[in-house]
């Protein structure tokens, strides 16, 4: 019990410091006139790279340097990237919330979304290994 809640705590420092970087992206970008959806390409990106790095060494204890755990992790990002997208156009849209505003609402949701993917499939041999030990 007190490795997975310790794993849930990682990840949110690591959430917490990929969604800052992300955020203060996003902001930065659509402060300067960028189109808020091509922002938050910008955060993803930034996002997978950053966030993939950390879970899969810290987060979800261990270096699996495996071609298919990045894939997973890449196809569940752009999977949640879709969603973000139509999220956060949905409350621009119709909720008339502005982009940056937006954004933080769609986070709330995608950030669950998030970890239930990553630990459910993308790290899971990692996960059960944390569990067994």
């Amino acid at each position: 019990m007190y490795k997975k809640s310790f794993q849930i705590v990682k990840f949110a420092i690591v959430g917490f410091l990929n969604t800052s970087l992300g955020i203060v992206l996003y902001i930065f970008f659509v402060k300067q006139g960028v189109y808020y959806q091509y922002a938050l390409i910008i955060d993803y990106v930034c996002g997978i790279m950053t966030g993939y790095f950390l879970n899969s060494y810290w987060t979800f204890a261990g270096a699996i340097n495996s071609k298919f755990v990045f894939i997973k992790y890449v196809t569940v990002y752009l999977f949640l990237y879709f969603v973000n997208s139509l999220l956060l156009e949905f409350i621009v849209k119709h909720c008339f919330i502005t982009p940056i505003y937006g954004q933080i609402i769609a986070f709330s949701v995608i950030s669950i979304i998030s970890f239930l993917f990553q630990r459910s499939w993308v790290f899971k041999l990692m996960v059960s290994k944390i569990h067994r030990s």
